[in-house]
């Protein structure tokens, strides 16, 4: 018995070795984005986003878009993006590609933290280099969770 608790504690600390060393080497996948999210939290220059305003917003995110839609199914913001992630956290540069303030452009940096998909970004010429936000700074922060499609509809309606 003693032998087998042994063993297994060798065989525990070595894949706690080498997994980290393999996932170094792999490179970062954009495509663990891609998916349909509610707003969980958000940030508007300091100041909390009412949760009454997030209510029934979803996000889509694909391969080069990124739509935010509200509770009735209305385009909130149509914007394209260019992910870097050779950068750490991923920086994200965004263009709004509908409505009256189409062409402006915004960066930011986005990364997953415990299975919520975390956006930082503002109009400024600088990446933000965390995910907070102040007046001084301008930034717009969001926490977005992953939808889960049920195996009935796997596709999102909006």
């Amino acid at each position: 018995m003693k032998k087998n608790v042994i063993g297994g504690a060798v065989l525990a600390f070595t894949l706690a070795l080498v997994l980290p060393a393999r996932a170094a080497d792999e490179k970062p996948d954009a495509g663990k984005i891609h998916g349909t999210y509610t707003i969980a939290r958000g940030e508007d220059q300091g100041k909390k986003v009412p949760p009454e305003k997030l209510e029934g917003t979803r996000v889509a995110i694909t391969k080069n878009s990124i739509v935010a839609t509200d509770k009735g199914g209305k385009r909130i913001y149509v914007l394209s993006y260019k992910l870097n992630t050779a950068s750490k956290p991923w920086r994200i540069d965004l263009t709004i590609a509908e409505g009256k303030h189409k062409g402006e452009k915004a960066k930011g940096i986005i990364g997953w933290e415990k299975h919520v998909l975390k956006l930082c970004y503002s109009l400024g010429k600088d990446y933000p280099t965390d995910f907070t936000t102040s007046e001084k700074n301008k930034r717009l922060f969001f926490e977005l969770k992953p939808i889960k499609a049920s195996p009935k509809d796997k596709k999102d309606s909006r």
